[in-house]
């Protein structure tokens, strides 16, 4: 099956902001067993979005210190 890599980039946007759910859930667990550990590209896009979502929750923790 040939993966729709823009569509691939928002489910794992969206599973990483913990934000998914129903379809869109399963579809995040089916990419992230059988595509993500053998396409270069995804798992750099999912190192990607979790180095900024932990950017974010560490700026909104620094910011709400303030």
């Amino acid at each position: 099956m040939t993966e729709d890599h823009e569509r691939i980039d928002e489910i794992l946007a969206g599973y990483v902001l913990l934000s998914l759910s129903g379809e869109d859930a399963a579809e995040a667990d089916r990419i992230l067993a059988e595509h993500v550990p053998s396409c270069g590209r995804c798992r750099a896009t999912l190192n990607e979005l979790q180095a900024v979502s932990g950017d974010l929750a560490l700026a909104r923790e620094i910011q709400a210190g303030l």
